[in-house]
């Protein structure tokens, strides 16, 4: 008996060297090609700052502020994709004339995406929430302290040092999504050393797309909630509020001066949460002039009559002629080592960028 043998195997030996190359060449062809992208920036700033004499200090000749800077940093970043997985990294560089070169990777993460609409992050990143420049209440991954305030808003925010961290983000069909992270070794924001912090947030939008809102869960140290919320004001502004409802702590109070001159002291019960809320509006002229202006409130910071206490102290003890008057002074620096002093803050930015600027892509 004979057994019939299959089509495919009486083909000629060149026939089958050509299918086996077509069926090679799909192959490839269906495989996902690496797209590679560079990007770089150089930042050239000065900055001069002077203290003024006063009462606290009549010479100012060797103060800390008084300094001329002159620096610079560069960055290079790179982005490699192939398929559903994206890697990200970006190397900075910084030389500053009164300092050492500081070199650090400000980002190396992935990001591995699963049906387009699930996006797995891991790695090191510079994640900012919310639009404020001055007192940022949600900007809860870094200390602002630490910003370069010679810089725009946004190149200042680019220069930070990335955070490790990993999450998820889900686009929903609403058009909004939803983000689970947690970051380790975040910076808090009064200084206090490294944080350990986990969000669960939403963003989506609103009033045909002109207002955009964010909320937001946090866990660490500190828990609390906050929210973020824009909205376009013609083509040209845009109005913004940050606030952070955080669980409250409690903190060294001033109560009054004692006989003896030193600033008196207590623990100030706070129970329930403490706020820090900006709101603000940013608007761009035609002439590419930029103009930001913001108003906060901190409810953890001194009241009026606690400041008051504080420089009655202060000016009677300056400048320090006896050891018991450097010591108030240093009573008094203890109690300013806080981020914010005050409860309220005004900040204002005028700038105009793109003066000498450049791009070049490979």
């Amino acid at each position: 008996m004979q057994v019939p043998v299959p089509m495919f195997f009486r083909q000629s030996s060149i026939r089958l060297l050509i299918s086996a190359i077509l069926c090679a060449g799909t192959a490839i062809a269906a495989t996902p090609k690496t797209e590679v992208e560079y990007s770089g920036r150089v930042n050239v700033y000065g900055t001069h700052s002077k203290n003024h004499a006063s009462r606290l200090t009549p010479n100012t000749y060797h103060s800390v502020w008084n300094e001329q800077i002159l620096a610079a940093d560069a960055s290079l970043g790179m982005r490699m994709k192939r398929g559903n997985l994206a890697l990200h990294g970006e190397l900075l560089v910084k030389t500053h004339s009164k300092k050492d070169e500081d070199v650090r990777l400000n980002e190396a993460h992935g990001e591995l995406s699963v049906g387009g609409s699930v996006f797995l992050n891991v790695g090191r990143r510079v994640l900012s929430y919310g639009q404020s420049q001055g007192l940022n209440p949600v900007d809860i991954f870094h200390n602002p302290r630490a910003d370069n305030r010679a810089l725009p808003a946004l190149l200042a925010v680019g220069n930070r040092e990335g955070v490790d961290m990993a999450g998820i983000e889900m686009l929903l069909a609403n058009g909004g999504s939803l983000n689970l992270l947690t970051a380790h070794g975040a910076e808090t924001r009064n200084g206090g050393g490294k944080n350990n912090i986990s969000v669960i947030g939403y963003s989506g939008l609103g009033a045909g797309g002109s207002l955009e809102y964010s909320i937001m869960a946090a866990g660490g140290k500190r828990r609390g909630i906050g929210m973020s919320i824009s909205s376009d004001f013609g083509t040209s502004a845009i109005f913004y509020l940050d606030a952070m409802f955080l669980e409250g702590r409690d903190r060294r109070s001033v109560m009054g001066i004692s006989p003896a001159g030193n600033p008196l002291t207590g623990i100030r019960k706070t129970w329930g949460t403490s706020e820090l809320a900006t709101i603000g509006m940013r608007k761009l002229f035609a002439d590419g002039i930029d103009l930001s202006l913001e108003y906060s409130h901190d409810s953890q910071g001194y009241s009026d009559g606690e400041w008051d206490i504080l420089m009655t102290v202060a000016y009677a003890s300056s400048p320090p002629v006896t050891a018991i008057q450097g010591r108030r002074l240093a009573m008094v620096g203890e109690l300013l080592n806080h981020f914010s002093l005050r409860k309220n803050y005004g900040f204002a930015r005028v700038g105009k960028e793109g003066i000498f600027e450049g791009e070049a892509n490979a």
